[in-house]
């Protein structure tokens, strides 16, 4: 039997060979993965009237396939993260965060978040672990784990100023204040959402500004500033449907009906609320 000493010479070619043919089809393999997962995921956040990759026939059956695909799709990610493909593993969280918690996989969703960020660890990666810490931060404040997510959300945060990213600062910001507000900080909570406002606005994100004000309108209803508020939902209601954003605009008539309820504006409330019925019915059909 030959031994390692008396080999043909090119064996060892042979084997490295290989190894790179099985790397190069892992590689394939967790790239097609990551953009099934993404054209999936893009069906799923699609406003209305928005071009969407012909993957999938509708947003129903995007979700159809993550369904039956989650614990696959979980398994590539953790694969992913063993063999070396740590940039398939910083991605892949983001791309299921949206199923993950419409389905309320949480314990899956901070599990994946929390390879994801040992992912970019190991890349150096800063953006992409202010990104991961973001992502962490969403899951655990899924799971009601307030006062972690609100320290992952100041991670990011931290990170993404020392990386000068602007647009990453105001998501940190923006998740960082509904913790905040979970943890009845209001005060902190409304200054935050101010500043992620602040940032949307500096960037043209409409769709950001939306829900800025949506976020700020909650935390100054717990404040009982109601009039301020109602301001902030009606900002939101207004760019929602300017955007063609049905579950967005369902939400937004769903807050002004809340806020509007201490108040004596009983038809305006029943209004609200019929119309919040109606466009999250829409939504759901």
């Amino acid at each position: 039997m030959p031994t390692p000493r008396n080999w043909p010479a090119g064996h060892s070619t042979t084997t490295a060979t290989t190894t790179d043919v099985y790397r190069r089809v892992q590689r394939l393999l967790f790239d097609h993965r990551a953009a099934t997962a993404k054209a999936a995921d893009d069906h799923l956040k699609a406003l209305t009237g928005q071009p969407v990759p012909d993957a999938f026939a509708g947003e129903r059956e995007a979700m159809d396939w993550l369904g039956a695909e989650r614990t696959n799709l979980l398994a590539t990610l953790e694969a992913a993260h063993l063999l070396g493909h740590h940039d398939v593993a910083c991605r892949l969280p983001r791309l299921l965060a949206e199923y993950l918690e419409r389905g309320r996989y949480v314990d899956d969703w901070v599990a994946a978040a929390t390879t994801a960020l040992a992912s970019a660890r190991v890349l150096a990666d800063r953006r992409g672990e202010a990104t991961a810490w973001i992502c962490l931060g969403a899951a655990l404040d899924a799971a009601r784990r307030f006062h972690e997510a609100a320290e992952a959300h100041r991670q990011g945060l931290r990170i993404s100023q020392e990386a000068d990213d602007r647009e990453l600062e105001g998501v940190a910001l923006s998740n960082l204040g509904c913790a905040l507000l979970e943890l009845g900080e209001y005060e902190e909570a409304a200054d935050v959402h101010r500043r992620d406002l602040a940032i949307c606005q500096e960037f043209d994100d409409l769709h950001g500004e939306g829900k800025a004000w949506h976020n700020l309108g909650n935390v100054l209803r717990h404040l009982r500033r109601f009039d301020e508020a109602l301001y902030g939902h009606r900002h939101d209601l207004r760019i929602c449907q300017s955007l063609g954003d049905r579950r967005g605009e369902g939400a937004a008539w769903q807050c002004l009906g809340v806020v509007l309820g201490p108040c004596p504006r009983g038809v305006d409330t029943c209004w609200c609320r019929y119309a919040a019925s109606v466009r999250v019915a829409d939504c759901c059909s």
